[in-house]
């Protein structure tokens, strides 16, 4: 009782005036987020200085393959701090062009600032946006349309660099068009803070129909068309989509009555799809396969084998119950071949994307088998510092 008082109090005296205030709606940070910025109004005493340019009035233009979009965004940064009364005839060119010479394996780009001319060059569109974002961080920090007069040159050190979206929800958003989990004003300000990629939850058997087991894949074809719409959409802004697979998830007992072979670990009303039966990797390879088919631009996929979902028989260090599992002595390889079986879909259909895996759970034993014996093309998320 006296303390509760005494809390109340203390907030009374330092938060009062906010708390007797007009509150803010629930979750209106949602709108503030997904809303584009806006370009700031220039401030009439601002001037650039002796290492600045002024580009008020310049003319704003890409070459062959720019994203006339992209021209348009830097575009309204700059003529909204246009000075009034500005002598056009002095104006210069702000040129956005692409040049793949610049090197792949990340977003790379230079901007050269002079005083007629403004030249910012990518090694693709990613590297490209990354430079007009530096640009319009540029024109809010100098208080109007001032370019720092020089020659800069940045490049992605480490990528990718991917979150997921603070306000998505966790479900199937997918066949929920309205509860759009990455609006263009949200996507814009994660690249202008240097982030290349966001993951959404997959779950395969909604992905991908399949001959092996016909009851999946219901819904598949417009889930996908939404999510290649998604992925066209968060390119254009320079982001990725990465997919989150935890797979095979498991099924309850009813879906092995004519499955038996394929039975694997029990936990309480559901069983494990086991991996060492081929059909069941196959399976998990000809979906992914199909999703990247289906999805052609998607940057790729993580997977984590041992988490709160039960799916292979190795996942909660239990595969005593499984007639297959219980006897292999190395759960590592069991664990492995699940890894491999998404790789496998993953390249039957795109030689580019990224296939990552996450040693979230894995025992040390585990670890010790499976980094060594990983695929070159495939890399390690590594869940640093903790115990095994």
């Amino acid at each position: 009782g006296n303390g509760a008082a005494e809390i109340r109090r203390t907030v009374d005296t330092y938060l009062g005036s906010e708390q007797r205030g007009e509150a803010e709606p629930a979750f209106a940070f949602v709108r503030r987020l997904s809303a584009p910025a806006v370009p700031p109004a220039r401030d009439p005493a601002a001037k650039p200085s002796p290492d600045q340019v002024d580009v008020s009035g310049w003319a704003i233009k890409g070459s062959d393959g720019v994203d006339a979009r992209v021209v348009q965004r830097l575009a309204e940064y700059l003529r909204a701090g246009a000075a009034p009364g500005r002598d056009r005839d002095r104006a210069g060119t702000v040129l956005l062009r692409l040049d793949s010479s610049l090197g792949a394996g990340g977003e790379r780009f230079t901007v050269k600032v002079g005083d007629a001319e403004v030249e910012l060059v990518g090694n693709g569109p990613a590297g490209l946006l990354q430079g007009v974002y530096r640009l319009l961080d540029q024109v809010e920090e100098n208080g109007g349309p001032f370019l720092d007069r020089g020659q800069t040159e940045r490049r992605a050190v480490f990528n990718p660099r991917y979150l997921y979206s603070y306000f998505a929800l966790y479900g199937d958003p997918l066949r929920e068009p309205d509860a759009d989990p990455f609006p263009d004003g949200y996507l814009e300000k994660l690249g202008r803070a240097g982030v290349n990629g966001v993951w959404m939850q997959g779950i395969l058997r909604n992905l991908a129909p399949s001959r092996i087991f016909p009851e999946f894949g219901r819904g598949s074809e417009e889930r996908l068309a939404n999510l290649d719409r998604l992925v066209r959409r968060a390119k254009r802004l320079g982001l990725k989509i990465y997919l989150y697979l935890n797979e095979p998830r498991a099924m309850p007992a009813e879906f092995f009555r004519d499955r038996p072979g394929m039975r694997g670990v029990r936990e309480g009303a559901v069983y494990a799809l086991c991996t060492r039966v081929p059909a069941v990797r196959r399976w998990i390879s000809e979906g992914v396969a199909h999703v990247f088919e289906r999805v052609p631009e998607l940057g790729g996929v993580f997977s984590i084998t041992m988490s709160e979902n039960l799916t292979n028989c190795y996942s909660h260090l239990q595969p005593g119950s499984c007639p297959r599992c219980s006897k292999r002595a190395n759960w590592g390889e069991g664990v492995g071949e699940v890894l491999e079986a998404i790789r496998a879909g993953v390249r039957r259909s795109s030689k580019e994307a990224e296939v990552i895996v996450w040693d979230w759970g894995w025992t040390e034993a585990v670890s010790e088998y499976l980094i060594p014996r990983l695929p070159g093309d495939v890399r390690l998320l590594s869940e640093i510092g903790r115990a095994h």
